[in-house]
């Protein structure tokens, strides 16, 4: 078990990094593990020194070890589960390791319960939202010394799960980004930016990134970066005030570099504009991607002050070309016609021709506006027939605030590119402020086991 620990984490820190992942150990423990009495801690509740003394003193010391100091490398934490549940009511040395294995790595033990659901969900809510803290280590540590680490907060009633400490390694395990970044290649501070698993907040971003139908076998995705709180200087000899922004888009897969560039945003903006804007500019770009997951990475440097900014996100591109199945959907597009507001540049034209005004990142409308919806709906179905295609909204307890349901034919899929363009207009006058998911769901009446579905949240602002 041991060595299966080690091996997967390995793998994670090769094949998926910069990012946390969770183990999900399905095991009784090791029954074996007697020595010692845990130096009087309670590995439950975090004995971590007993633990560690354990187990370099017990005959699995060293796979005990190396099992906990690669999972800290491949940032893996590990959520020991006993499939017996309440059939094993006893806390066992077995438990009371998996616990401790648990605590070690930052995750959390799932033991003698038959309410599985319930851990589980929690076990998704703690890799789905967490805090990531860095900081510079001594450089003057020996090579396989263990260091702890303990995470406080000030704010009473809150528990603390982090990992427990890290093993200095042989040699710097950094891997900076390798690949061709475009044409331009980025400047020092932006690769480095880029390279960093920490996002810089010096200058805010906003990112969005929706794949649509491409060329053969290979998808278009539509990525579009948002800047703001850029440092817009003086006004010059034409009342503007302007700036020269870099930005670097890197998309990274399991192991290197899919695709990149880098643009020198140049933007003069009327004091008027500037201040309705929060000086900012939107770029869009197209990259073509082959089905897959990936990581978006754009860093930005503001040219008058220096400052940085980058962000990471995750990117799925589903199989929208292979034939597979016979109804799919692009991604969504949401914006208002208060996206006209930034100005906007880069490569992309058709879906800002088609909505009349440009795709936003910044998921976050007035409820005075009008969002715009656009997703691409592509059927493979050959017999005439319709598609029903509805747009939701609920609120954070599920209920549906608005909807529009319509009927496409197939005969609006007749068109050269094979594709139905479906665009909703929907008026937010009636919603509080709060947060909302958009569910845009297009359903085959033919086959009506057949749909497929894409959701979008977004949040409401006096």
């Amino acid at each position: 078990m041991l060595g299966l620990i080690r091996r997967i984490s390995n793998w994670a820190e090769e094949a998926l990094p910069g990012r946390r992942k969770a183990l999900l150990l399905f095991s009784e423990g090791i029954e074996g593990f007697t020595a010692g009495d845990f130096e009087g801690g309670d590995l439950a509740t975090g004995g971590q020194a007993g633990f560690r003394q354990q187990a370099l003193e017990s005959r699995i010391g060293d796979q005990v070890k190396d099992a906990v100091a690669a999972a800290a490398r491949g940032n893996v934490s590990i959520y020991p589960v006993d499939a017996r549940g309440l059939d094993n009511l006893s806390i066992t040395n077995g438990h009371l390791f998996l616990s401790a294995m648990a605590n070690e790595t930052g995750g959390t033990p799932v033991l003698r319960t038959n309410d599985f659901s319930t851990g589980f969900e929690r076990i998704v809510r703690n890799s789905s939202s967490y805090y990531a803290l860095a900081y510079m280590p001594p450089t003057t540590a020996r090579a396989g010394t263990y260091h702890t680490i303990t995470v406080r907060v000030n704010r009473p009633g809150l528990q603390v799960r982090a990992r427990r400490g890290y093993e200095t390694p042989d040699r710097p395990r950094s891997r900076p980004v390798a690949g061709p970044l475009g044409a331009n290649a980025a400047s020092a501070q932006l690769r480095a930016a880029i390279d960093s698993p920490l996002p810089l907040a010096d200058v805010t971003i906003a990112v969005f990134a929706v794949p649509f139908r491409g060329e053969g076998k290979i998808a278009s995705v539509l990525i579009g970066t948002e800047l703001s709180n850029l440092a817009l200087g003086e006004l010059d000899a034409s009342g503007r005030l302007s700036n020269e922004v870099e930005l670097t888009i890197v998309v990274t897969g399991l192991r290197d570099v899919k695709s990149g560039r880098t643009d020198h945003v140049r933007l003069a903006l009327t004091p008027e504009r500037a201040e309705r804007t929060s000086g900012g500019v939107r770029v869009l770009h197209r990259f073509d991607l082959p089905a897959g997951q990936y990581q978006v990475r754009v860093a930005a440097k503001d040219g008058n002050s220096g400052r940085l900014g980058s962000v990471v996100r995750d990117l799925d591109v589903p199989d929208l070309a292979s034939g597979k199945a016979p109804l799919a959907m692009s991604g969504i597009v949401l914006t208002s016609a208060h996206a006209t507001d930034l100005l906007t540049t880069g490569g992309e034209e058709r879906v800002t021709s088609l909505l009349g005004t440009p795709p936003a990142a910044l998921r976050q409308f007035s409820s005075d506006d009008e969002i715009v919806v656009f997703a691409e709906v592509y059927d493979r179905v050959r017999a005439p027939h319709q598609d029903v295609v509805s747009t939701r909204v609920t609120n954070q307890v599920g209920q549906t605030v608005l909807e529009n349901v319509g009927a496409v034919a197939s005969d609006a899929l007749r068109n050269d590119r094979g594709v139905y363009e479906h665009q909703v207009r929907l008026r937010l006058d009636e919603l509080l402020p709060g947060r909302y998911v958009l569910r845009m769901e297009v359903r085959a009446q033919v086959k009506p086991e057949v749909s497929v579905f894409r959701e979008v949240p977004f949040t409401i602002v006096r």
